[in-house]
């Protein structure tokens, strides 16, 4: 699913939505990814990449232990791959790590710090395009939680809302209405204005072909005589 950020801050719709409206995954959006954890539980994310290029994903608020990360053209997970190769007897501690093209890996964390925690491809464009999951850490915990006020007053100047689900609705939180949406699905295939548009370029493109070939084939001597017969222009005289 592609993220959209919402028209709040996950941070903010957490904090002002009410403690437990919170635990709700309604109240975050249609389209924020999110993904609810208990405080101090052991997290362990699989990560399977369907792309042949390498992306490097990167979690917020944690240094995570790599405990698998497959070859390249690796495929999908499967946990009968650990059981061969075993547990790193000292996983390395990362925020960012690389799949390799139709690779995987396999992340463990503690959720021990509550917030709400951006996993997303550290590749900017693929960010862009919503690469982007939402991780929302013991909301339970986070009441209470006091936000700096220079952060509510970049948020006035910008003319964005602060409170509210992710759509700023404050008086129904599980009110959608009018929240960020993804661009439709593109079209399969050509659409009518995909023609013309495409009939229309062919034949601009051949037409300037051929006058490029027409010019080509005058005889040379012939360019040079209209050459000569052109105006001299004193740019003196008035």
């Amino acid at each position: 699913m592609t993220y959209v950020q919402p028209k709040v801050p996950s941070l903010y719709t957490a904090l002002s939505v009410g403690g437990a409206n919170a635990s709700s995954p309604i109240v975050y959006g249609s389209h924020t990814n999110s993904h609810f954890f208990k405080h101090n539980d052991v997290i362990e994310l699989i990560l399977n990449n369907g792309d042949d290029g390498r992306h490097p994903f990167h979690l917020h608020g944690h240094n995570f232990q790599v405990v698998h990360r497959s070859e390249e053209d690796g495929g999908v997970y499967i946990p009968d791959d650990l059981a061969e190769t075993g547990f790193p007897r000292v996983p390395m501690r990362r925020d960012t790590v690389y799949v390799e093209g139709n690779g995987n890996f396999v992340i463990r964390f503690r959720a021990d710090n509550p917030g709400v925690w951006l996993f997303h491809c550290h590749i900017e464009w693929h960010m862009d395009q919503g690469l982007v999951a939402t991780f929302i850490e013991a909301p339970e915990a986070l009441q209470g939680f006091k936000v700096p006020e220079s952060h509510y007053e970049a948020c006035r100047v910008a003319g964005k809302p602060s409170a509210g689900n992710a759509a700023g609705n404050t008086k129904d939180v599980f009110d959608l209405s009018g929240e960020n949406k993804p661009p439709g699905r593109l079209p399969e295939g050509f659409t009518a204005k995909g023609y013309v548009a495409l009939f229309f370029s062919t034949v601009s493109a051949l037409l300037g072909m051929s006058v490029i070939t027409w010019y080509g084939l005058i005889d040379p001597n012939v360019k040079d005589r209209g050459a000569e017969h052109q105006p001299l222009i004193n740019e003196d005289e008035e």
